[in-house]
């Protein structure tokens, strides 16, 4: 019961944080600073609130994660975050590299986020396997 409370408050977050970055002005701001930072200052944006505030709602998301993730595991302690943040930095590189594209030599449309759902898949079958093992 824990679990699904767990996976549809992640879709609810994941829905509304889409919503805010695809249909607000300050997701719009936050768009055009991640495009292009110097234009998006020339057409008026306030450049450094919009990365501020962009760094304060991936603290925030990291944090109900944190809590989502203690509500399924029912437990904290202080090493509770090392293996999914070590998981998170590993997809993060893969996608700022480009890991897919470059390797293959892929042309330009091919997601660049491939390789993080990959890891985000195994990860999710590890953790289940290990789950129904206990």
């Amino acid at each position: 019961k824990a679990h699904a409370m767990v996976i549809v408050s992640a879709l609810v977050l994941m829905a509304g944080l889409w919503w805010f970055v695809e249909k607000t002005r300050t997701g719009r701001a936050m768009r055009a600073v991640s495009e292009d930072k110097d234009t998006a200052a020339l057409m008026g944006i306030n450049v450094d609130l919009i990365i501020s505030f962009t760094f304060a709602v991936g603290a925030a998301f990291a944090g109900m994660g944190g809590m989502l993730f203690a509500i399924a595991y029912s437990s904290i302690w202080t090493q509770l975050g090392i293996l999914p943040g070590l998981k998170a930095f590993v997809a993060a590189v893969l996608v700022v590299i480009g890991f897919g594209r470059r390797l293959v030599n892929m042309p330009k449309p091919w997601p660049m986020h491939m390789p993080a759902y990959a890891i985000g898949v195994l990860a999710m079958y590890w953790t289940l396997e290990r789950l129904v093992s206990v």
